[in-house]
């Protein structure tokens, strides 16, 4: 208890005489040892617990990595942290319309005790949106995903824009992004976005950047196609010689007598 001096023996002394009972292993309070064996009779329903909710993620993360797989073969990449929903729609819908594949086969969930409500809530994990782990480089993501879909799966219009623009070198590629749907929908096609990639410089090769580049030059060959004609250009030496016989003239008139003028006729 680190009780160095008297009046701080003494204190400990008091604590324990009041509120503890000397038996043969050590000092006992009745409220503290209830606790304690409530705590310790509850070890068993946490562990099934902790192995249902361990389960649980571990299925969530095996139909994630599935349903991914599914898209990513399609042509189409979702951001990482996409909502399960949307995820599972993306999947059904490259899948003809039907249901989502089914998630990889787990171990089944450990019994629980009986009248145990341990297992009757569970908590999300703070994990539960993470990517599967991977040691890919980013560039050799971005060979892998310039690969193409698989045969037989024909990409979408934004799929394509994006096969189309990691082949260009911009690897960040977002087939739900609003501004890459509205060019799409204003006739922008795949070819055009890559080569907004290509004419970037390589630092400057990040897709929302692209997609600016693509949206600024539309808007620039618009506000061009409304200029009137432009005049044409004149001639500048035919400008200086006009300019040169007008001081002349202006000279001579200045500078010419009447006498001047009756004998030049």
């Amino acid at each position: 208890m680190r009780a160095v001096t008297k009046a701080e023996r003494d204190a400990v002394h008091q604590v324990l005489d009041e509120f503890f009972h000397l038996e043969a292993d050590g000092w006992h309070n009745d409220r503290c040892d209830a606790e304690i064996a409530a705590y310790q009779a509850g070890e068993p329903e946490r562990e099934v617990k902790a192995a249902n909710e361990k389960n649980r993620l571990t299925r969530h993360r095996e139909e994630r990595a599935a349903l991914f797989k599914v898209v990513t073969e399609a042509g189409e990449h979702l951001p990482w942290n996409v909502p399960m929903a949307d995820l599972r729609t993306a999947a059904a819908r490259i899948s003809g319309g039907g249901k989502a594949p089914p998630a990889p086969s787990s171990p089944p969930l450990p019994a629980t005790a009986p009248a145990t409500p341990a297992t009757a809530t569970q908590y999300p994990g703070t994990r539960t949106q993470d990517p599967p782990p991977t040691t890919q480089s980013p560039e050799a993501k971005g060979e892998q995903g310039a690969a193409g879909p698989a045969p037989g799966v024909t990409p979408t219009a934004a799929g394509a824009a994006c096969l189309a623009l990691r082949r260009a070198g911009v690897p960040d590629c977002n087939t739900s992004h609003p501004r890459l749907l509205a060019l799409l929908a204003q006739g922008v096609t795949p070819v055009e976005l890559a080569g907004g990639g290509q004419s970037l410089a390589e630092g400057k090769r990040k897709f929302a950047y692209v997609l600016a580049t693509v949206e600024g030059r539309r808007r620039d060959a618009a506000a061009i196609g409304t200029l009137p004609p432009s005049a044409p250009r004149a001639n500048r030496q035919q400008a200086l010689e006009d300019s040169n016989r007008a001081v002349g003239d202006a000279w001579a008139d200045a500078h010419t007598t009447p006498e001047d003028s009756n004998a030049a006729r």
